[in-house]
């Protein structure tokens, strides 16, 4: 599941308009904050316990276990490649008008 979050707060990133406007950067921020905060309630607080007993400490071991992190970023990497590479395809070969008046600049 938290490679699911990635990946589309990433894409999400990745297909904006701006990718590195405030605009774009501080929603997406709040949502890797929230779901931070998800994990640490599911993981750390009574209330989560009684909701999913099962993820009890399960975040903490996960930021401990450095295969499970590489995995989190070998996941995101090889799913987000290849809209990168549509992305940058798309910008070579098949510009829109606003990119090709933005390169005669």
């Amino acid at each position: 599941f938290s490679a699911i979050n990635i990946i589309v707060d990433l894409k999400l990133v990745l297909y904006a308009q701006n990718p590195l406007g405030k605009v774009t950067l501080l929603p997406t921020a709040g949502a890797f904050a929230c779901y931070a905060f998800a994990l640490f309630m599911i993981g750390y607080t009574p209330l989560g316990h009684s909701f999913q007993p099962c993820m009890e400490k399960i975040p903490g071991e996960l930021a401990k276990r450095t295969d499970a992190l590489i995995a989190l970023v070998v996941t995101a990497v090889a799913a987000l490649s290849i809209d990168v590479i549509e992305k940058l395809s798309t910008y070579f070969m098949c510009p829109s008008e606003l990119q090709i008046v933005q390169r005669e600049r």
